[in-house]
């Protein structure tokens, strides 16, 4: 059998190691976040078209922000460089 004050001693050092790992849970979860956080940040870096096509106009240069804009005109299939004269 052991002393009422071993217990008590015993139960602390649980409740603070249990307490410590809940913590550190916690930050694990809030670096799970950040790095989705930061994964999508990286993706929204690389400028996608939303149809196929040759860029003709570069308006951005490296390094500068950009915001997003709404579409200039919509597209029913792939855009075609070819004139039509």
């Amino acid at each position: 059998m052991i002393s009422a004050q071993s217990f008590d001693t015993a139960k602390t050092a649980f409740d603070s190691t249990r307490t410590s790992r809940d913590v550190a849970m916690r930050a694990v979860d809030v670096a799970v976040a950040r790095l989705a956080l930061a994964q999508r940040n990286l993706d929204d870096t690389v400028v996608r078209a939303p149809f196929t096509g040759i860029v003709t106009v570069k308006a951005a240069q490296e390094a500068r922000w950009c915001r997003r804009s709404p579409p200039a005109a919509a597209s029913r299939g792939p855009v075609s460089a070819r004139s039509s004269t």
